[in-house]
């Protein structure tokens, strides 16, 4: 979300570019890493340029294709994705097997390069805002939601994942700090989103609560996120 924001201010275009560096880059690093830990840090970075290249996917092609086709745009990514989570695992195995694990990052490469090379020239450019638009763009972003909302999910999910392996115990002091510290994050994030934002600032938002009050939204919202959370759950 704060990576479509900040394509508001920098255009469309540079910040998928940005995104798809980053991707490219750390793809290499992965591959090349020598420790657990680099890996992990490096996977780290790659997935934040996963995270704007699907965010950016959305938000152009919503802007390149017709309202009436969005459905279908939006149908593909979701294909996309649907069809990643499946075929990925299966892939990764097979290429781990035969070979070694570092290609699933090599694959990754030229792939980057035809994209990165068809945006920078086939998209077109986007049009640049005024800089007084720039600055009112930018401290308009929700740096305080976006920071509780990472750390929430961040301690949530390394609580539970510390908790879940290595047969320790949930009372350990790490995982209750964690889980605890989750917990006043999330406090934070709904409080602030509900009522800080929009009531003592002009930042908007990243998640407005008052779209939970339709009905079709809040559906829409459970839908989304409760089948992941409780699969993850279930194979935890």
């Amino acid at each position: 979300m704060a990576i479509a924001r900040l394509s508001d201010i920098y255009g469309r275009k540079p910040i998928m570019l940005v995104s798809w560096t980053l991707f490219m880059v750390f793809s290499l690093a992965c591959a090349l890493s020598q420790t657990i830990r680099q890996l992990i840090v490096f996977r780290a970075f790659q997935g934040l340029g996963g995270a704007g290249l699907y965010s950016m996917g959305m938000v152009m092609i919503a802007e390149v294709l017709n309202p009436s086709k969005f459905a279908a745009g939006a149908a593909w990514i979701g294909l996309t994705v649907g069809g990643s989570g499946v075929l990925g695992p299966i892939l990764g195995g097979a290429i781990s097997n035969q070979s070694t694990w570092r290609w699933i990052f090599y694959m990754n490469l030229p792939f980057c390069v035809i994209v990165m090379a068809s945006i920078f020239f086939i998209w077109p450019a986007s049009e640049k805002p005024s800089e007084s638009s720039k600055w009112r763009t930018f401290l308009s972003i929700d740096f305080v939601g976006i920071v509780s909302m990472m750390g929430g999910s961040v301690c949530l999910v390394y609580g539970l994942q510390r908790a879940t392996t290595g047969g320790r115990s949930w009372g350990e002091p790490t995982i209750v700090a964690c889980l605890v510290l989750s917990g006043v994050f999330w406090i934070a994030f709904f409080t602030w989103e509900g009522f800080g934002a929009r009531s003592l600032t002009n930042i908007e938002p990243i998640f407005p609560m008052h779209i939970l009050r339709r009905r079709v939204m809040a559906a829409a919202f459970g839908y989304v996120h409760l089948p992941p959370l409780l699969s993850g759950i279930s194979m935890n």
